[in-house]
């Protein structure tokens, strides 16, 4: 396969930094991860994603067509800045310039969990829908967001999806956003993890010991967390391997 017709795709999370190799047409050639560092600070982020390349392509660069890096919070793609990610403690972070100089390609920055969303769109569950169909996907991880197509095409607003960070309880626990009680405080992998122990089941493998049980709806899950994955539209999907 020529290289001319591969590129780098990051996706930068609050527990691990994945990078794969892909082709034009979405086939996942290698892929490498490595935990996100303590310090999560850009440059260390960064440094990460260097290592993971050199593991990935012992090649050119400049052989590649670029690279998109995906990040969660509220990102403006169309100045390549990550405005806020709470969980990673960034705020106004030239993202895609920092990486632009590092590896010397096209970079090309957007909100994880739309690159997710046109992911499904395009190579899963959206390809049953007819064309110009409206779509969302909600993904739960360290954080909560959402991607929504309507009539196919992306909302691609800086703060669009950012469900996470609605108020769920107003005497709830903080966040790191700087309020309270927000939803993914209840329902982000953190949160989950909090609720699963008060109630007596530590997590130790959290797609046994939390996606399962809730997919069960097993009764002590669903009281100890005060949730119904039938009447809760943000129990949706659980991206695999993302969350320890």
């Amino acid at each position: 396969m020529s290289q001319k017709h591969l590129g780098w795709v990051a996706d930068i999370g609050g527990t691990s930094i994945r990078l794969a190799l892909v082709s034009r047409i979405g086939e996942v050639v290698r892929e490498e991860r490595e935990p996100t560092p303590a310090d999560p600070t850009p440059q260390a982020v960064v440094d990460v994603v260097e290592r993971l390349s050199e593991l990935i392509l012992p090649a050119k660069r400049e052989d590649l067509l670029g690279m998109v890096l995906g990040v969660p919070g509220i990102v403006d793609a169309r100045r390549g800045l990550v405005l806020l990610n709470a969980n990673l403690g960034w705020r106004n972070v030239p993202v895609a310039e920092l990486a632009m100089a590092r590896f010397g390609l096209p970079v090309r920055i957007e909100n994880d969990v739309r690159l997710h969303t046109l992911g499904e769109w395009k190579y899963g569950a959206g390809r049953a829908l007819a064309p110009g169909s409206s779509f969302s996907n909600v993904v739960i991880g360290t954080g909560v967001a959402a991607g929504v197509l309507v009539h196919g095409v992306l909302l691609e607003e800086p703060e669009s999806g950012e469900i996470g960070h609605l108020t769920w309880q107003r005497n709830g626990w903080s966040c790191g956003c700087g309020k309270v009680g927000c939803v993914e405080t209840v329902v982000g992998a953190k949160g989950l993890r909090r609720l699963f122990a008060e109630a007596g089941h530590p997590v130790t493998n959290f797609m046994a010991d939390v996606v399962t049980p809730f997919q069960n709806q097993e009764p002590w899950a669903r009281r100890s967390s005060d949730l119904s994955l039938s009447g809760i539209p943000l129990c949706v999907g659980w991206p695999l391997g993302s969350v320890p």
